[in-house]
């Protein structure tokens, strides 16, 4: 992945949060590619540890919909218990209707179908984080 190809440098701090190691690894290269810093996260309790003691820090949250443990349903509805205008971005092999009915009364900043091409994860970010 060459950054340079997409013409864009993004700002900020993300969170990643998904259970699937491939797309942890290749999505926070990309992320870091860009500029910006990352934490990753493989479930929603380490998300949410994470963001508490980063809260300050963290401008987005990547976060997949289907996990073990906790949902991304249930760790989006804590991050909003922990900071109401948290921005997050729901990361679904879902159709997008149906994760936006799913997710849209608990507040989600946007949605990223799965799988995903950087160009797509780059449109998804900029409006946040150019």
């Amino acid at each position: 992945f060459d950054p340079a190809t997409l013409q864009v440098t993004l700002r900020g701090t993300v969170l990643l949060v998904d259970d699937e190691e491939a797309v942890r690894q290749v999505t926070s290269h990309a992320l870091t590619s860009l500029g910006l810093k990352t934490y990753v996260a493989s479930d929603g309790e380490t998300a949410l540890r994470i963001y508490r003691d980063r809260i300050d820090e963290i401008d987005l949250v990547l976060l997949d919909l289907t996990m073990p443990g906790l949902t991304g349903e249930v760790t989006l509805r804590r991050l909003r218990k922990i900071n109401p205008a948290v921005r997050v971005i729901i990361i679904s092999g879902y159709s997008e209707g149906e994760t936006m009915q799913r997710c849209a009364s608990i507040g989600v900043t946007g949605y990223l179908p799965k799988p995903f091409e950087i160009a797509e994860l780059v449109d998804r970010l900029k409006p946040h984080l150019a």
